[in-house]
């Protein structure tokens, strides 16, 4: 009797012993932590090693993968979509294993370009009848330039007086149109067409309604 609850007592300390063991030495591990792409994005596998359950999350919603969780080491393949922001993104894909109140955290970090962009802090602007000049904060990751100004839909004369004629890249540059008196007697509006001189395709229409 006495042998059988030593052996008892042996097998409890063991199994109790091995549980620590196991807690102590949790871990979670990506093979790779680190990925850049361009603006439109891509897929990887990472493998992660593991020797307990591992759950992984990120907060942005352009990026998935699967599976999300696992036991043990683990393959996991992710998906990464367009980059719709006009600047660089940076994310992490957050890795996390448990074990009764132990917990291990590791993190694979992803960077993503962002793609050509022209844009203007507002686009649209309206002026009394007198004379004045219009202003527009324009920003862009490239070099851009004046494609030309309408107003009413035919060309201005006067498109000369636009300063900056080009502009960029990575700064705010302040284009400025000065505007003459309106002596039509109704609105009129001018439109100011810029593009990137790389990426012509990448335009911004400015508007100037000018007050009767």
């Amino acid at each position: 009797m006495k042998r059988f609850l030593l052996l008892a007592a042996l097998l409890v300390s063991a199994a109790l012993s091995a549980s620590c063991d196991q807690e102590t030495n949790l871990s979670v591990v990506p093979d790779v932590d680190m990925f850049t792409f361009g603006p439109d994005g891509g897929e990887f596998d990472v493998v992660v090693f593991s020797n307990g359950h591992w759950k992984a999350t990120c907060s942005d919603e352009s990026i998935s993968f699967t599976p999300d969780s696992a036991d043990f080491t683990a393959p996991m393949h992710v998906k990464v979509g367009p980059n719709r922001n006009n600047f660089t993104k940076s994310v992490r894909i957050t890795l996390v294993s448990k074990l009764n109140n132990i917990s291990r955290t590791a993190r694979i970090a992803v960077t993503q370009e962002c793609g050509p962009f022209l844009t203007a802090a507002s686009t649209e602007e309206t002026i009394g009848r007198e004379s004045g000049a219009a202003r527009f904060s324009v920003n862009s990751n490239y070099p851009w330039h004046l494609v030309g100004i309408t107003l009413d839909g035919a060309p201005y004369d006067g498109e000369a007086e636009f300063e900056p004629a080009t502009g960029g890249p990575n700064r705010t540059d302040v284009a400025l149109l000065p505007i003459p008196e309106n002596t039509t007697g109704r609105t009129r509006t001018f439109r100011i067409t810029l593009a990137l001189t790389e990426y012509p395709a990448v335009t911004l229409v400015l508007t100037v309604q000018q007050e009767a």
